[in-house]
């Protein structure tokens, strides 16, 4: 489907396309782009886009910033004031906090679930002015919980209300991106303890074996991402419903291995065309990876020498989140390296670099203050990734919406010979 109002604007995209062989150039111009122009040459519109988003609690801010700011590009690119970053997307992937990220973005609009229900640049003021509600605990809380010591610190009221004011009940297969949110399902049955992918879409088990999702196609948005973000000694597991009515309890998609995603978005986003026998290869996918700030963990070893279950267990939820991160980081910087030109424009990753830890329930004036000033300075240190990004997506959102033309022109057709 393409947006009639939009017909003068698109157009004027697609010659721009026409006159420069689909190479961008983002000039210097008051309010948009770095101050060097940034060229970005090749074609590009034809490439899968995949967007990823970490865990990591309220640093989420720090890719809700991120994604913002590419929107905000690409609307400065296509001159389209209304278009919503995930329109530019093939594929959406995300955990725990990132699986609200995730769900934010491909969430249709009740009032034409064929586009986007939020903008990315709308994120930031939604965190600004609910994160808090997320991490709420009483004073009776603390007690029952012993600080946290004999159950999980927060009560899940608060989290599980912004999730409803958010998402509803809407399912999740009605995303207008595909979209995976990762868990983990507890049991003591059958195959016991397992990952469990929710997906938009209908997942074959053959495909990914270990990762079922093979009867949940009617859960709920709020129900993924509440699951994805039930870490351990935050929140207590939560309970999701499969299409039979069966209970299933679960907690965050990183405790799996998956706090970065991006494996699983790739995975899945390659499976999906594979499917549709698209037969594309890595370099026909653009995967876009959003961290939520890299915390130094300090962790004397000498003082290990002498640590037992006490002393580990504060600094494990910190390692099982952050050690699997950064070895994907690494992964995918090998799959895809940078001195190859077959590879360019296949893989980024969004990721600064945090001078202090900050605790992932910390929501504090002067954390979010942190945060929002780590984001900025990550932008204004990679212009030219930014830059480099929006082109793509630019690209790819005008090739969407002539391929949505052109469907549309063939249903006419279609329609004619009957």
């Amino acid at each position: 489907m393409i947006y009639p109002v939009r017909l003068k604007s698109l157009f004027t995209f697609l010659t721009l396309l026409i006159l420069t062989g689909t190479s961008y150039s983002l000039a210097s111009s008051e309010g948009s782009t770095s101050e060097s122009a940034h060229v970005f040459e090749g074609r590009t519109d034809h490439k899968k886009v995949v967007f990823t988003f970490d865990g990591g609690g309220a640093r989420g801010y720090i890719q809700a910033v991120a994604a913002g700011e590419l929107e905000r590009r690409v609307r400065t690119l296509t001159d389209i004031d209304d278009l919503r970053l995930a329109e530019c997307l093939d594929f959406v992937a995300g955990t725990s906090t990132g699986s609200i990220t995730s769900s934010y973005l491909t969430c249709p609009d009740s009032d034409d679930p064929s586009r986007p229900r939020y903008s990315a640049s709308s994120l930031v003021d939604y965190f600004d002015a609910h994160i808090h509600e997320v991490f709420q605990r009483s004073f009776l809380k603390r007690l029952k919980s012993l600080f946290g010591l004999s159950g999980p610190k927060f009560s899940s009221y608060g989290f599980e209300g912004l999730l409803n004011d958010l998402f509803g009940d809407t399912p999740l297969k009605q995303a207008v991106v595909p979209t995976a949110i990762t868990t983990l399902e507890l049991s003591d049955k059958d195959r016991g303890t397992r990952p469990l992918i929710l997906t938009s879409f209908d997942a074959n088990p053959a495909d990914m074996p270990n990762s079922y999702a093979d009867n949940f196609s009617e859960v709920s948005f709020k129900d993924a991402c509440r699951s994805s973000g039930a870490a351990p000694t935050y929140f207590k597991p939560h309970r999701v419903p499969d299409n039979d009515g069966e209970i299933h309890h679960c907690v965050d998609g990183g405790v799996m291995g998956a706090n970065n995603p991006v494996e699983v978005g790739f995975d899945y986003a390659s499976i999906l065309s594979r499917n549709k026998e698209e037969h594309l290869h890595d370099s026909d996918f653009s995967i876009v990876s959003f961290g939520t700030g890299k915390a130094p963990l300090y962790i004397s070893g000498e003082s290990a020498e002498g640590f037992g279950l006490a002393q580990w267990g504060l600094k494990m939820l910190p390692i099982l989140l952050d050690a699997p991160s950064m070895l994907m980081e690494e992964k995918m910087a090998a799959q895809f390296p940078v001195d190859n030109p077959e590879l360019e424009g296949c893989y980024f990753r969004f990721q600064p670099v945090l001078e202090e830890p900050i605790d992932l329930a910390d929501t504090s004036p002067a954390a979010l203050e942190t945060l929002r000033k780590v984001a900025h300075d990550y932008i204004e240190a990679n212009e030219d990734k930014f830059d480099h990004v929006a082109c793509i997506l630019a690209a790819r959102y005008t090739a969407k919406q002539s391929e949505g033309t052109a469907s549309s022109i063939h249903s006419e057709d279609d329609d004619d010979d009957l």
